[in-house]
């Protein structure tokens, strides 16, 4: 799974440590499927190859999507997000975050994994349901395969390095599962 820091992609791949939900938590990520489904539904098109997969180099899984649907001609990956009325407004004001951008890029460039004659996806419908408001928010994503390219490769890179990459030190180190091993307050297990 893609991540703006190199160590914690390295130590998901890994399985350095098995991340651990609050029930709170787990109830979100369920009310955020459901929410999931309720937006395929109300997007007016049949949705396919809800959940299909895609591999990564090594045969795992790179991501999986939230459907494809194809509006005149044209097929769409899918990616349905929700989000709090203060991410939501954010989003709606400055477009997708740099996150799920490399996740849809990713995706697209993946999605010819999923065609029999190797077509790929070049657009992807964003959906974002604020829950607060019920608001939904869209964008349109064309695909870049300079930029999809290069996220590619540097996933890659990452998963195949024998040594622990450099941390970002940065905010979102406070939240993130391995922060006891990037403060050395935990050991490694490799």
């Amino acid at each position: 799974r893609w991540h703006a820091c190199d160590r914690k992609m390295w130590f998901q791949f890994r399985h350095v440590k098995s991340p651990v939900f609050k029930q709170e938590t787990l109830r979100t990520f369920r009310i955020g499927h459901a929410l999931e489904d309720l937006l395929c539904e109300w997007l007016g098109h049949p949705v396919h190859m809800r959940e299909a997969k895609f591999l990564n180099r090594w045969g795992g899984t790179l991501g999986l999507i939230d459907g494809m649907f194809k509006d005149g001609e044209e097929f769409f990956l899918l990616e349905n997000k929700t989000a709090n009325d203060k991410r939501w407004k954010e989003m709606a004001k400055k477009g997708i975050d740099q996150g799920y951008l490399a996740q849809v890029q990713l995706y697209m460039h993946a999605s010819d994994q999923l065609s029999s004659h190797g077509n790929r996806l070049n657009k992807c419908l964003f959906v974002v349901f604020n829950k607060n408001t019920s608001e939904i928010f869209t964008e349109v994503v064309a695909y870049d395969p300079v930029y999809a390219q290069a996220q590619y490769d540097r996933v890659h890179d990452v998963m195949s390095s024998e040594s622990v990459p450099y941390a970002n030190n940065d905010v979102h180190c406070n939240w993130c599962d391995y922060k006891d091993f990037c403060s050395g307050d935990g050991e490694i297990p490799l």
